[in-house]
């Protein structure tokens, strides 16, 4: 049997859309709100890009060693 999940409010929604979202971030906590997670975001991309680039070579060479 499938239970029903309860669907939130409507009137206690407070973003409809992205612009209307952008708008009240910027409104209520400033600029730097919409950049927020920027640095983290950008932070892990030097590693992540690494590994990735590690492991792309290591398999590459053992496929080709083994085919």
């Amino acid at each position: 049997m499938h239970m029903p999940c309860p669907q939130p409010d409507p009137t206690l929604r407070k973003y409809f859309g992205t612009t209307q979202s952008i708008m009240l971030i910027y409104k209520e906590e400033g600029f730097g709100a919409l950049y927020k997670g920027l640095l983290p975001k950008v932070m892990r991309l030097g590693p992540g890009g690494a590994i990735m680039l590690l492991v792309y070579d290591y398999v590459y060479e053992w496929l080709k060693d083994h085919t």
